[in-house]
């Protein structure tokens, strides 16, 4: 009857753990992972890779190539013509982001420079390998440009003709703070103390907490009430939202059928790079690019 017990026990286990992982026929995969037939025409299934995603084993999860990823910093994962497995080596730009690309560190997303025609983008092709196509970087696009060498809730951006120089750029209607080295919300706490929240007062060019009169962390003064930034409605008109202006980062209402997001949402910092990137097959050394190799 013990034995009878523990199997049963066993049998329910394996059904929880099947319940979670199949929904109808089909198997829900990790992150970056899609199911694939074991065999042509066969109903049994597997998680691997999507397409243009390395494999690393060593967490047995998938990644994009030529990115930190998992790796240590200064790091990006490759897969190389003459391995059968994704590995972290060293980024001789020590950016993450950037790419060794015809001897000079390049971002890897560029349109234009240095591709020899301004249509083609900078990307990876089937093979892994770094080149110059119609298709551009096949990586994540709402992640495309967030770097790990850049601080939180920012972009690195190129700041040149050339795409070989950069700065991180705070996300749209976020404002950068010396406090903790990040990017946070406008109106939002953010870094601020309990009752206060970041803003960027009309002639300054420096953002700085400020008591929040709503008392209340995402509720925004505006209209003579407390309201919720992104709403539909009241206070506005009932086709308007009430939104953060990218220019003024002040409080505004807008049509909400005409659109237009550049018109309020934009940067709230351009932030000292880290570290700038050094020529292919250099370090970075401190203040200086040192050559590695002969």
């Amino acid at each position: 009857m013990k034995i009878l017990f523990q199997v049963c026990v066993i049998f329910v286990i394996f059904n929880e753990i099947l319940s979670l992982v199949y929904t109808g026929d089909t198997i829900i995969c990790p992150p970056n992972m899609e199911p694939y037939s074991i065999y042509e025409n066969s109903t049994e299934e597997v998680c691997d890779c999507e397409e243009n995603f390395l494999y690393y084993i060593k967490d047995d999860s998938c990644y994009e190539p030529f990115r930190q990823g998992p790796c240590p910093d200064e790091h990006y994962l490759t897969l190389s013509p003459t391995d059968t497995v994704a590995k972290c080596v060293k980024n001789p730009c020590g950016i993450d982001g950037f790419v060794p690309y015809n001897g000079k560190c390049q971002i890897l997303w560029a349109q234009g420079k240095p591709c020899e025609d301004e249509f083609l983008y900078l990307g990876i092709n089937k093979d892994f390998q770094i080149e110059c196509s119609v298709l551009g970087y096949m990586g994540i696009q709402e992640n495309l440009k967030t770097s790990k060498s850049c601080p939180k809730n920012s972009y690195l951006t190129s700041t040149n003709e050339d795409n070989t120089s950069y700065a991180c750029v705070c996300k749209p209607t976020f404002l950068y703070s010396t406090i903790d080295n990040s990017c946070h919300q406008a109106y939002k706490q953010g870094p601020c103390p309990t009752g206060n929240y970041i803003i960027l007062p009309s002639e300054e060019q420096v953002p700085r907490c400020a008591n929040n009169p709503c008392h209340k962390n995402g509720l925004v003064p505006f209209a003579g009430g407390c309201h919720e930034v992104g709403k539909s409605g009241p206070p506005c008109s009932n086709d308007f939202k009430l939104i953060v202006d990218k220019k003024t980062f002040k409080l505004r209402c807008i049509d909400i059928y005409f659109i237009d997001y550049d018109d309020f949402v934009g940067v709230g910092g351009i932030i000292n790079a880290p570290r700038k990137a050094c020529p292919a097959g250099s370090r970075r050394v401190l203040s200086h690019c040192k050559h590695m190799f002969q």
